[in-house]
């Protein structure tokens, strides 16, 4: 398929592939004279070894295979890619010669996209300690951070921006960026970062090129007192209790009739926002239980998009296992979660606790303190 090309021809997305004549489709003579001057040399066995070599070496990978169009998958590939380069090598002289010569061709672009992409980092990194210099204590909310290069070949913000701020390069405040955790079809997205910023903290929206950065003042909406029925700390046995009906920890909303609740956790690498229905639409108080939004769905398509499954990456891999958490009031436009309208927002960020090992839960490796 797409990627055995790709491991095979390093020419292979070069512009013109798939018009006539297209230059790439020569990327693959140093394979094919490999092959052909083995066979020559009888050394058809070491061809037909390699070969079997590159599919078992493969199968670790086959959940990347999907993902044709993310040529960054690439870095996964490297040990089936050494056996395709055996093949290679089988040819002599001539035909390393010509793959180095090919590869070096395409080897100056990447390196020219590498470049670019470090530059802009280092950009986004300047400008964002020279706005926190002046901004006042507290977390710091950030739209416009890009994952990845304009070529989707070189990661950038992916992972990890909370370590922007880290010393010896900060003051060690808190980064949230104000985008998806996880980009898939069907996400539910909120408006903050674009026009409008949260009460805690500072919002700023990264402009293009060298504009400097915008602050957001935060959305004009009623507010209303927010609070948990028990601690905010969630972690492995608490999970169990939830699921097993063992205790239940809710939030309420003071005040508040609306049909609808918008949660959203801000993680460093992204958010994840989910709307749940009001548990109590006719008392006082809006109320909805943790395991409810736990199992609440952030995105409209997919057989594993729920909030608890989004969480294990942020659980291990930010500086903090601590998440503030925006509840919002409003109403839908049928059952369809992303016309979700706000009619009032709480008035402060429920910060909420968790345990490095969640995945564990989420794998089924955490077993129930109390089984019985």
């Amino acid at each position: 398929g797409t990627w055995t090309a790709r491991l095979a021809n390093p020419w292979w997305d070069l512009p013109g592939r798939e018009s006539a004549g297209g230059l790439a489709w020569f990327g693959f003579l140093p394979m094919l004279l490999g092959v052909v001057l083995a066979l020559r040399a009888r050394r058809g066995r070491a061809v037909l070894l390699l070969a079997m070599g590159f599919l078992v070496a493969a199968v670790p990978t086959l959940p990347f295979w999907a993902a044709v169009d993310d040529v960054k998958n690439l870095r996964y590939l490297y040990l089936p890619a050494t056996c395709l380069l055996g093949i290679v090598a089988l040819g002599g002289p001539l035909a390393h010669a010509l793959a180095m010569v090919m590869a070096v061709l395409v080897l100056l672009g990447v390196r020219d996209e590498y470049r670019l992409a470090h530059r802009t980092a280092h950009a986004v990194h300047t400008t964002l300690r020279g706005e926190a210099a002046a901004l006042p204590r507290g977390p710091i909310f950030v739209s416009g951070l890009p994952r990845e290069n304009a070529q989707h070949s070189v990661l950038l913000f992916h992972l990890w921006p909370d370590r922007l701020f880290a010393p010896p390069f900060g003051d060690g405040r808190r980064l949230f960026a104000l985008r998806p955790l996880v980009e898939r079809a069907g996400v539910l997205r909120v408006p903050f970062g674009a026009d409008a910023g949260l009460d805690e903290g500072t919002t700023l929206a990264l402009g293009h090129g060298s504009q400097p950065p915008r602050r957001l003042a935060p959305v004009r909406l009623p507010r209303f007192g927010v609070t948990t029925s028990g601690p905010a700390h969630i972690d492995n046995d608490v999970l169990w209790d939830l699921y097993r009906d063992r205790a239940r920890l809710d939030l309420q909303a003071a005040g508040v009739r609306a049909p609808w609740l918008r949660l959203t956790l801000f993680t460093a690498g992204g958010y994840v926002s989910s709307v749940v229905r009001n548990e109590t639409p006719d008392a006082g108080d809006a109320h909805v239980s943790l395991k409810t939004w736990l199992t609440a769905r952030y995105a409209t398509q997919g057989d594993d998009a729920f909030v608890l499954l989004a969480l294990p990456v942020p659980t291990l891999f930010d500086l903090e296992p601590v998440f503030p958490l925006l509840v919002e009031a409003g109403d839908l436009t049928g059952d369809d979660p992303h016309t979700f309208a706000p009619v009032a927002q709480a008035e402060r960020l429920v910060w909420l606790r968790f345990e490095r090992d969640l995945i564990e839960y989420v794998k089924g490796r955490a077993r129930d303190p109390r089984p019985h």
